[in-house]
């Protein structure tokens, strides 16, 4: 592929990932993680779904991968 293509494809990430805390999602009954992050009861399986995420992407090649860390300060989890 190329540095070019692993460019395109942070950028890519990082685009999707700048408004994911906002979107409701089906893995937090229909809650923004931004809004499951202030509920004790959903925060757990905030946790559980970053980490989930988080394994996913380290399975990528290291130019391609996306770090969570800002969005784990974003959300208070980090």
């Amino acid at each position: 592929m190329g540095p070019e293509v692993d460019a395109m494809l942070r950028e890519f990430k990082a685009r999707h990932y700048a408004t994911w805390s906002d979107h409701d999602l089906p893995a937090l009954d229909g809650l923004s993680p931004r809004e499951a992050a202030g509920q004790p009861q959903y925060r757990a399986r905030l946790e559980t779904l970053l980490k989930e995420m988080e394994y996913l992407e380290s399975r990528e090649e290291p130019g391609r991968r996306f770090d969570f860390g800002t969005i784990r300060r974003e959300l208070g989890l980090g």
